[in-house]
Parts: C-alpha cells; sequence; structure tokens
C-alpha cells in the first residue's frame, strides 16, 4: 500500500498533461500511487494517460464518461489505497518537494489541517503551483479569509477521513 494517493482529473488539458505528470513522477517522496482520471475528455488525453500506465507501475487510470470535476475526483477516491490522498489539478504542476514536504507535515502534525502555499505564475494561461519548506498549520477561518480554503488540490487528507464520509 502507497503512503500517498495523488488524484488527477483529466478533461481537456492535452497541451498540458504531460507536463503535470512528469512533475508528478519527479518528486522526491516515491511512495505514492497516481490515479489519472480521465472524465471523458475528446482530445487525446485517455492516450496520454494510458502510455503513462506503461511507463510507470505506480499509475493508475481511469476512464469514465464526462460528468465534471467533482465526479471525477470521486471517481479517484474511490480507487484510493495510500494513507494520504492529495489532488493535483492537470493544467498544473508540481514542485519536486511537493509530496514530502505534505507528508512530513502530516505525519508531524497529525489529525490538522495542513494546507501548503501556492505560487501562481501565468505561463501560456497555465498556473504552476510551488511550495516551500512550510505549511500552514491554522484554523479553518484563516484560510477562508486568505482566499485558499476552496480549493482541494493545496491541502493532504487522511484517507480514513476521507473513506468513513464518502
Amino acid at each position: 500500500m502507497p503512503e500517498i494517493s495523488i488524484i488527477v482529473p483529466v478533461y481537456k488539458v492535452e497541451p498540458y498533461l504531460r507536463r503535470c505528470v512528469d512533475s508528478i513522477l519527479a518528486q522526491t517522496f516515491t511512495d505514492f500511487e497516481l490515479i489519472l482520471v480521465d472524465d471523458g475528455s475528446p482530445e487525446q488525453c485517455g492516450e496520454i494517460c494510458d502510455e503513462y500506465t506503461a511507463k510507470d507501475d505506480r499509475i493508475e487510470v481511469i476512464h469514465k464518461s464526462n460528468g465534471g470535476l467533482s465526479s471525477a475526483r470521486n471517481a479517484g477516491l474511490n480507487m484510493v489505497t495510500g494513507n494520504y490522498i492529495m489532488f493535483c489539478d492537470s493544467d498544473d504542476w508540481v514542485a519536486s518537494l511537493w509530496c514530502e514536504i505534505m507528508h512530513k507535515a502530516a505525519e508531524r502534525y497529525q489529525n490538522h489541517f495542513i494546507v501548503h502555499d501556492v505560487i501562481r505564475v501565468k505561463s501560456d494561461d497555465v498556473f504552476y503551483l510551488e511550495i516551500n519548506d512550510s505549511v500552514s498549520i491554522i484554523e479553518y477561518y484563516e484560510l477562508y479569509k486568505m482566499g485558499i480554503s476552496a480549493y482541494a488540490w493545496n491541502k493532504i487528507y487522511e484517507n480514513e477521513i476521507i473513506q468513513r464520509n464518502l
């Protein structure tokens, strides 16, 4: 069983998908599974996802009819086996320490709400997500005031809690 399950919903992101997946595969923390959820994308996204499964046995692909972002994430949640869950949007890419830093914080501050900083760099209509070596252990209301509470992709979740509440 991997320590982290990473879910990436995929829909109409063919120009960005490889960069996203490559950034996840370049993580310094390697004990993860990557679940790519092809949400019925009309482009070649499904084929690209299948190519990656042949390259790395940590990758699983779900092909489903288009149901939207939440539907794709939920399909991924039905497959996860890791102790923790993280999300990444398929038109984003992440720093190589993303999993390592978040995992260390989750282990250190168990049962806390952990969120990472986000750097948005507009380049080719894509936002680059990067975290530094700090995470925030703060109240949810503070996240709300900062405007970063609603995102699924800047947090790490305990799988046990998610599965109990599905």
